[in-house]
């Protein structure tokens, strides 16, 4: 359960997070915090600044499709109008963090020369700077 300094707490994080546009970076500086706090609390108490926000300058959220252990699925629109409705995937550890991002341009490397009616299509990859 949790207390009511906590629900205060939570309200403060939800605002802050509202007033950067969903960037973690910001709304930690804003309430004093690192952002590694940010993310705990965003876990605790369930907030998903996801929806908060464009992504890379492009992506428009609509809504959640699912969560799982590497990150979340969002619905996406294209707001360049280019790629219509599509699913975008957002890594929980950003993979400059852990050394990540060269397997994960390996991976859109693969993905996007496979063709196949029961695959899911992938356009595109990168670190989106705003998360922050």
């Amino acid at each position: 359960m949790v207390s009511r300094g906590a629900e205060i707490r939570r309200e403060e994080l939800v605002e802050a997070l509202e007033q950067t546009g969903g960037n973690r970076l910001q709304a930690g500086r804003l309430l004093g915090i690192s952002r590694a706090t940010i993310y705990r609390w965003m876990e605790r108490w369930e907030v998903d600044a996801d929806f908060l926000r464009v992504i890379a300058g492009r992506w428009e959220v609509l809504d959640l499709l699912g969560r799982g252990s590497q990150g979340t699925v969002l619905r996406v629109k294209d707001g360049k109008g280019e790629l219509g409705r599509k699913a975008l995937k957002l890594l929980r550890a950003g993979p400059e963090e852990d050394g990540g991002f060269a397997a994960l341009a390996e991976e859109y490397r693969v993905l996007s020369l496979l063709r196949h009616p029961s695959l899911v299509g992938v356009h595109d990859f990168g670190i989106d700077p705003a998360a922050g």
